[in-house]
């Protein structure tokens, strides 16, 4: 059996290698976050002008109480998705419910599943 490579569509767009004239797309579901986590993707997004980001957090209270995440971290995230600077680059949706992680960078998928805090502690 050979060995052949698939051939492009003649009407899909060229794959340009990684960072060479494209924008580096981040999406992050996930029930919640830790301050410190918060912190790092906003500080990402300041440091490379070509990020898209968006996050997907669960913002109900109970995510929160079973230990999923800190509620200082969706602070972090709503007031720097509502700075002027972010507006367009980091981008913050809620979702109910949310209990899986995952994380899509351009082509690469990562998929976790969190632990809460309530039964790392048990």
């Amino acid at each position: 059996m050979k060995n052949v490579s698939p051939t492009p569509s003649p009407t899909a767009p060229p794959r340009m290698p990684r960072g060479q004239g494209r924008a580096f797309r981040r999406r992050a579901p996930s029930p919640a976050l830790s301050q410190a986590v918060a912190e790092a993707l906003v500080g990402r997004v300041a440091d490379l002008r070509g990020l898209s980001l968006t996050v997907i957090l669960d913002a109900d209270p109970q995510a929160y109480r079973i230990g999923y995440g800190e509620v200082i971290a969706l602070e972090v995230l709503c007031n720097a998705a509502a700075a002027a600077s972010f507006r367009l680059r980091l981008r913050l949706r809620l979702q109910p419910g949310v209990r899986i992680g995952l994380v899509v960078s351009d082509d690469q998928t990562l998929v976790y599943a969190p632990v809460s805090a309530s039964i790392e502690a048990g």
